[in-house]
């Protein structure tokens, strides 16, 4: 953010714009603890702000759209899915491919939570449908652990 202030010290019109969408959102937010429901977001913001924009940060649009609880859920789902790879990769016993795939995984978890504070990409259909089979690949591995490790306590 500090790279974003323009030769007057103001922050430029980009970063400005951000805040004013951050602002707008959390506002929605408070006004809906419920959410505002499905690819609402955007008629929410024109509502509120005069502008049919997304708030431009992938957290506050899951916020805006399903609400406190739905937003917990999220949270909730991606630590536990962050947890699983730390899990796999700190398994020494284990095949190095599962290992590896699991330390990219939590690098790719880590990346998209830090790319989606500042723009909401959570929801691109390109981005869904990659996210969606790659912690369906971690999952199995999980799984796959697990069963292997309840057949050798047999």
């Amino acid at each position: 953010v500090e790279d974003t202030k323009t030769e007057s010290g103001n922050y430029d019109e980009s970063t400005q714009g951000r805040f004013y969408y951050w602002d707008g959102a959390l506002a929605i937010a408070s006004e809906n603890p419920f959410g505002v429901g499905t690819a609402q977001v955007r008629a929410a913001m024109n509502k509120k702000l005069g502008s049919y924009v997304d708030p431009h940060n992938g957290f506050l649009y899951t916020l805006c759209e399903y609400g406190y609880v739905g937003f917990a859920i999220f949270i909730c789902f991606l630590v536990a899915m962050y947890r699983t790879a730390v899990i796999i990769y700190r398994k020494n016993e284990i095949p190095v491919v599962y290992r590896f795939y699991a330390l990219g995984m939590s690098g790719m978890i880590g990346a998209l939570v830090g790319v989606n504070m500042f723009y909401s990409n959570f929801y691109k259909d390109l981005v869904m449908g990659s996210l969606v089979i790659h912690f369906g690949m971690l999952a199995f591995i999980y799984a796959e652990l697990n069963n292997k490790k309840s057949e050798v306590e047999l």
